[in-house]
């Protein structure tokens, strides 16, 4: 399938069962920067869990779909696809759907580390206390 620059894509990764939490976020953070990077696509949505699941393999699957592409072989727009994918169900898919209607940037998710080079001091007035 091709990808043009401006099209909205979603990403679907699906946890075959084995896999921890902890490495799920870091397949995903890992596939949003290579996608980001070597092929310029960042999802409108990503969806990341046990959609399928095959007797806890300690494997994944990912899927990366085209909503641009999709709606010009259907009479539904982009924003129409978008919202189907966010409708709340009594299913499995529940846990996914309508969290990230507002999606942050990569880059904003992450907090810098300190310059090593600032000077740092104790600030009684600015710095959290025990009682």
């Amino acid at each position: 399938m091709h990808f043009a620059k401006d099209d909205e894509v979603v990403l679907l990764v699906s946890n075959f069962g084995g896999m921890s939490v902890l490495e799920m976020c870091a397949l995903v953070d890992e596939l949003l920067s290579q996608l980001e990077k070597d092929w310029e696509i960042t999802p409108v949505r990503v969806y990341n869990g046990s959609v399928e699941t095959s007797l806890n393999a300690p494997a994944f699957s990912t899927s990366l779909i085209n909503l641009t592409a999709a709606s010009k072989d259907t009479k539904f727009s982009v924003d129409q696809l978008k919202e189907f994918l966010d409708l709340r169900t009594d299913t499995a898919w529940e846990g996914f759907a309508g969290a990230q209607t507002k999606r942050r940037p990569r880059k904003e998710q992450f907090i810098a580390a300190p310059d090593e080079d600032e000077e740092r001091s104790i600030k009684p007035e600015e710095d959290l206390k025990g009682e």
